[in-house]
Order: structure tokens, then C-alpha cells, then sequence
């Protein structure tokens, strides 16, 4: 350290250390901090500031712990003091903290100061700032860990060879031939490897180191670890250092040995092909004739398939990844009102003659399959705007048949079917469908008609006392305000209470099907239950809930799902009443996955096995006077939704009626 002696003998006795001043300390390059035996720092110059960024006013005073990272202040002090006491002296390069906490490498040299009695009276230490050079060596260190892993992926083997015929580097395919590993194999000479061929070797390396000039495509022969002798297709270019001196040959050896028998053997197959091209000729002849009637065969095909596809009803269509056409047959034409070349159109075409509101679905199953290919084909059924302006619905189904080296589709082939009949028929199944629910909504109505009547006469009746009792106080000029306002209050309620059945009943009535929305299954089964918890009166069965709190919601037709458990309700309290049972008819909901599941378990006499398999067959029922179509409209119902309706036998009496439907 500039400035600083240390004795040669640690045993020396130390001579006073000079005083230093701080001018003279500012002057000197490396950074210097001088501490006491508690670490703490007394001196500091103003390269310390530089390297360190902190004033001197900032760190006198302070631990020098300060300039190590928490991870490292440990190990860092432990260090100082064991090379101190054993060596007088420590170096090391050392990782740093600065200021403002970015890292930094120095090169750190820390002495004992002495008193004039030799007494240890703290360190000093010099610094300088090798983060540079630090990072450098370690990007060094990575680009030749890089090129070693290129070198040992490559197939070719690969030496670095210098003037006197040394190997100073191989990777693995070159030491593998050798029998070698590729840290064996560098250092030795090419006259121990090779001993057969080494002089031949340098002859060419020579040649290349001498002239500058790469030599390449030279084909010679190795001896490998095994023995045998094989053919290798040899490039060599000169290796430079970075002062662009030529310090040696580069070697880039291909296995060509197989390559040299198939030569040798297509020499020996030329030679008798020429003996057979005469006979070939007339084999050709008879080919062509076969070939000429394939190709008749193969136009009979086409017809064949065109003719099965009109059949059928579906048509072919085409799309061009480099120029973004697509094209279709006649009959997709036909189907929009265009003629066939009007159809020729960019991509763009199709998207503007699809329905706005299938677009998005469109473009997400063509990027699942196409672009992502995360969906094995492509398939979507979505309308297009004929030329008359009408829209068609149409099955699309396609599947790219030709991809680019990158992944990018070049070309999707697929069928197209126009479902624009069956669509409506869908749609006219679907509104018959809810005319029948509604319908059974009817009759479940005139079931519960005189229960329903005895929920509002209850209403009714306390309106009509609590009404009475308050106009006779009135005619009596009673002025007990508090007493009227209570029996008015009371009239209010009553009115209330008879509005929410007849509220409730209009809902349930309705005819045409309520849009889908977002809706808590656990509210629908209590409105269920509000409808039938009259007839469970008087059957004098109870109604026990088991609803799942924090349910998912569902998105569903409230009306319809709310019909499904209603029927299910009925059903339950049916066959209790029938076989005599006064138990509890449980309804359930629960989180079953992605899916909401609503479960009723009645305690009747059970479903038969013969009539399980029939349960939900339109028209069959086990009641003398059912229509039999209450089961099999909740399940379509049901399904309608994406969820499933089926029964299952308790061990005991009874019968749990369970549906599923999936989570919004």
C-alpha cells in the first residue's frame, strides 16, 4: 500500500507509524480507510469517497461493516481476522457495497497499525475499484462456458491445434473418437493420439498457419478409440489471437466413412443400372400406360366425392396461409347466392359477412387450432350473410394440413354443412318445450291451488279483522294513537304477505322464458319451497334445508330451475303421502367442482328398478292420474342448462333426485 511499510518479519518490532495527513491521504489513488480494534473508521481519503460514495464525515465513526452486504458482513470479518493473525496481512478481491447499494468488486489489502509499543491499535486498508475488470473475467468465463456447450452440441468434431501440433482444445464428438474425455484429451500432441497420420496433420496445419488461407473439404482417414480406420471430410482455418496473429489451426472434422461406402456402392449399382436401363424403358413404358389410367381413376374419385359430399350435403373449403385466400366448392357458393369465382376472397371477406355476435367465438376456435394449436381441429357453428343479405348458419370443421419450419400454418382444408334448417327446427323444439313446462306449471298451479287459496285467505282474513277492530275504535272516538298506528301497521303486513304468493304464483305462471342471468340456486330453492310449504302443512310433513353457504352462482333461467325443484319437491311430497310417511322431505345444495349441485331426498316407498330405467321417458309415470311428462321436461330442462338430472335408490326407503348445474 502506497504510504504504508509493513516489516518484513511480523516478530519485528514495528517501528511508530508516520503521521499521514489527510492532504497526503487525498492524494493517494487507492482508497484508504484506517479503522480501530473495534472496526470503527478514524480515516478515510477522499479516493475511499470516490469508490465507495460516501463523504468522510459519512463513514468516520461508523463500522466498516457497512461497506460489505448483510450476507457477507460475517464471512468478510471473519476472513480479515484469521489472515491477520496468521499472515499480518490480508488480500483478497472482495464483493462490495456502495452508497447508494450497488455491488462493486475491489482489490482489498488491510495491515495492522501498530502503536509505538507494538500494541495493535487497528488496520488499514487499501482499495481499488476492479468491478470492471471483475466483470469482464466472468463474462470471459461465460462465453467460454457458451462455446464449450455449443462446441460439445455439435455433431462435427472440433479441435484447436497450435504450432507444434498440440491439442489445446477438443469438444466431446472429437474426444469421443479418441476414446478420450474432452479435459484428457487437451494439452497432448497429436503424434500420441494419432500416430499413423499426426505428420500428414501438421503438413496441411502448417500450410493453413503459414498461408492464412483456410483449407477445406480435405478427406483423409482417423484411427478411433476402437481401431478401426474411418473417412472424415476435414475443414481448417487459422485460429488468431486478439491481435488478429495467426497461433494456430482451427479443425472441423465431419464422419463421412458411411457416406464413402454408399459412393463406393452407387459406383457398383451404376454400373449395372446401365445394364438395365434398356429393360427399365419398357418398364416405363408400361408405367406410363398404368399411370395415365390412375389418373382416369383418380378424376372418377374426385367425381365420386363431389357427388358424396352433395349427398351428404357438405362442401369443402380452402385456405391459403401465404396469400390469405380462401377458397370454396360450388356448393358453398350456391349456399351464400354468389357464383364461384365471387367467393375467391381474402380472409377479411369472411370476417365482415359474419354475424357481429359470432365473430369473437369464430376468431377464439380458429386461434385454439390454427395459430396456438392447443385444439386438435377447428370447429364452429356461426352464421354468414348470404349475398341477399339473409344469414345462413353453417357447421364449419377444418384442419391445417401444412405448417412452416416455424410452427405458422400455411394451408387449412374443411368441410362446411348448412344447418340453417335444422337451427329452426332446434328453435321451434326449444319453444315447444316451454310451452309444455309451462303447461306442467299450470297443472302444478292447479295442484296447489287449494293450498295456495289457504295461504291468501290467512292474509286476507287479518286484514279483514285487523280493518274491523280499527273502524270500530274509530267510531268509538278512541284516540289511543299508538293503537291505531298497530292495527294499521298489521293491515300492511297481512297485505304484504298475501302480495308475495300472488307474486310469487304470477312468476311461476309465466309463460314465455325469462333470459338467463346470474342467480343464487340457494334463493331459487326457497322461492321452490315457498310454493309447496302449504301442501307440506297439510300432509304434515316438514321441510328440512341443508343449503350450502357461500354458493356459486349459476347462470340459468330462474323460472325454468326453479320449476325442475318444484317437480322434484311434489314428487317427494307425493310419495310420502302415499306411503304413509310423516318424515322430512331434505333438499340440499353443495359446490360440486365447477358445478352447482341441488339434491331432494324423500322418504317414500323408493323407486322400483324396472321403473328407473324409464323414470325419465316422456308419458311413463307411476301415478294413476300423471301425464308423465314432469321428469322428462326437468331433464331437459336440466341439460338445456350443460347440467344432468338422475335418481338414485337410498339403502332404505326413499329416493334422492339430484341435478347439476355448471357455475357462472
Amino acid at each position: 500500500m502506497a504510504g504504508v511499510s509493513r516489516p518484513s518479519d511480523p516478530d519485528d518490532a514495528p517501528l511508530p507509524p508516520p503521521a499521514v495527513s489527510a492532504d497526503l491521504l487525498d492524494q493517494i489513488h487507492d482508497g484508504v480507510v484506517a479503522t480501530d480494534r473495534e472496526g470503527v473508521v478514524n480515516a478515510w481519503n477522499a479516493s475511499a469517497e470516490r469508490i465507495y460514495g460516501y463523504r468522510a464525515s459519512e463513514m468516520i465513526g461508523q463500522p466498516v461493516g457497512r461497506l460489505y452486504f448483510p450476507e457477507d458482513r460475517d464471512a468478510a470479518m471473519q476472513w480479515v481476522v484469521a489472515e491477520l493473525r496468521d499472515h499480518g496481512v490480508a488480500e483478497r478481491e472482495w464483493r462490495s457495497r456502495r452508497k447508494d447499494g450497488s455491488e462493486i468488486f475491489v482489490d482489498l489489502r488491510i495491515s495492522l497499525r501498530r502503536d509505538a509499543g507494538g500494541q495493535v491499535i487497528g488496520t488499514i486498508g487499501c482499495t481499488n475499484d476492479v468491478t470492471d475488470r471483475h466483470r469482464a473475467r466472468a463474462e470471459e468465463a461465460r462465453q467460454r462456458e457458451e462455446l464449450r456447450v455449443i462446441l460439445d452440441g455439435m455433431p462435427a468434431m472440433v479441435w484447436y491445434k497450435d504450432r507444434h501440433n498440440n491439442i489445446l482444445r477438443a469438444n466431446a464428438a472429437a474426444a469421443a473418437a479418441a476414446g478420450l474425455t474432452p479435459a484428457d484429451m487437451e494439452g497432448r500432441s497429436s503424434w500420441e493420439l494419432f500416430p499413423d497420420e499426426a505428420e500428414s496433420y501438421h503438413r496441411d496445419d502448417l500450410e493453413v498457419i503459414e498461408s492464412g488461407v483456410p483449407k477445406l473439404g480435405i478427406v483423409e482417414q482417423i484411427q478411433t478409440a476402437r481401431g478401426d480406420k474411418r473417412w472424415i471430410r476435414t475443414d481448417k482455418i487459422p485460429d488468431r489471437n486478439e491481435r488478429g496473429e495467426i497461433v494456430g489451426v482451427i479443425v472441423f472434422a465431419v464422419d463421412i466413412d458411411d457416406q464413402k461406402r454408399a459412393e463406393r456402392a452407387l459406383e457398383q449399382a451404376r454400373d449395372s443400372l446401365e445394364q438395365r436401363v434398356q429393360q427399365r424403358t419398357a418398364g416405363l413404358a408400361a408405367a406410363n400406360v398404368l399411370l395415365r389410367n390412375e389418373v382416369a381413376q383418380r378424376r372418377q374419385a374426385e367425381e365420386r366425392l363431389d357427388l358424396a359430399l352433395r349427398a351428404t350435403e357438405l362442401g369443402m373449403w380452402d385456405w391459403d396461409g401465404r396469400t390469405g385466400r380462401v377458397v370454396g366448392d360450388t356448393h358453398w357458393a350456391e349456399i351464400l347466392g354468389y357464383v364461384a369465382r365471387e367467393i375467391e376472397r381474402p380472409s377479411d371477406f369472411w370476417v365482415t359477412i359474419t354475424h357481429p355476435d359470432d365473430q369473437a367465438m369464430v376468431q377464439q376456435a380458429w386461434t385454439a387450432h390454427v395459430i396456438e394449436g392447443t385444439s386438435p381441429h377447428y370447429e364452429v357453428e356461426h352464421r354468414l350473410r348470404a349475398k341477399s343479405g339473409e344469414y345462413r348458419w353453417l357447421r364449419t370443421r377444418g384442419k391445417v394440413v401444412e405448417r412452416a419450419p416455424d410452427g405458422r400454418a400455411l394451408r387449412v382444408t374443411g368441410t362446411y354443412l348448412d344447418v340453417t334448417e335444422r337451427r329452426r327446427i332446434q328453435e321451434q323444439a326449444a319453444r315447444h318445450q316451454a310451452e309444455l313446462a309451462h303447461i306442467l306449471r299450470l297443472e302444478t298451479v292447479n295442484c296447489l291451488a287449494a293450498e295456495l287459496a289457504h295461504e291468501i285467505n290467512q292474509p286476507l282474513g287479518a286484514i279483514a279483522n285487523y280493518a274491523s277492530g280499527l273502524a270500530e275504535r274509530l267510531r268509538n272516538g278512541v284516540s289511543d294513537r299508538a293503537a291505531l298506528v298497530e292495527a294499521a301497521a298489521h293491515i300492511a303486513t297481512q297485505a304484504l304477505r298475501a302480495g308475495v304468493v300472488l307474486q310469487r304464483l304470477r312468476v311461476f305462471m309465466r309463460k314465455d322464458a325469462s333470459p338467463r342471468r346470474s342467480v343464487d340456486v340457494n334463493e331459487l330453492v326457497g322461492s321452490a319451497v315457498g310454493l309447496v310449504e302449504a301442501e307440506a302443512r297439510r300432509a304434515a310433513i316438514s321441510l328440512a334445508l341443508d343449503l350450502a353457504p357461500d354458493l356459486p352462482a349459476a347462470r340459468v333461467d330462474p323460472v325454468q330451475v326453479e320449476q325442475v325443484i318444484v317437480n322434484l319437491l311434489r314428487n317427494g311430497l307425493e310419495v310420502m303421502t302415499n306411503a304413509g310417511a310423516r318424515g322430512a322431505l331434505r333438499v340440499a345444495t353443495r359446490a360440486a367442482g365447477r358445478a352447482v349441485e341441488v339434491t331432494v331426498h324423500d322418504q317414500g316407498g323408493g323407486v322400483p328398478a324396472a321403473a328407473r330405467e324409464r323414470l325419465f321417458e316422456p308419458f311413463f309415470t307411476t301415478k294413476s292420474n300423471g301425464l308423465g311428462m314432469g321428469l322428462s321436461i326437468s331433464r331437459s330442462i336440466v341439460e338445456a342448462h350443460g347440467g344432468r338430472l338422475w335418481v338414485e335408490p337410498l339403502a332404505g326407503d326413499g329416493a334422492t333426485f339430484a341435478f347439476t348445474l355448471p357455475v357462472d
